[in-house]
């Protein structure tokens, strides 16, 4: 890589260095959005995994127990087993 006018070379290696660093503080648009959007869907795919043990836990604080009742007279069979 050929610098305009006559730099040293310890110069050249600092500007190459500037050049590089101001490179990589400054990430790529589509990687950040990539990034984002896989963080996004992790999310979503986490939180529709534990959404059954979600709903069991907000069901049992509203709900409370029932009494079992009979509906009928058991048939013959069943009453002699």
């Amino acid at each position: 890589m050929q610098l305009a006018g006559k730099v040293s070379f310890s110069n050249q290696i600092r500007i190459i260095k500037a050049r590089a660093l101001q490179m990589h503080s400054q990430p790529d648009l589509v990687l950040r959005r990539l990034h984002w959007l896989t963080w996004t869907v992790v999310l979503i795919l986490l939180l529709w995994q534990f959404l059954p043990w979600i709903e069991r836990y907000m069901i049992g604080m509203t709900t409370e127990p029932r009494a079992i009742t009979a509906r009928g007279e058991l048939n013959e069979f069943v009453n002699t087993t």
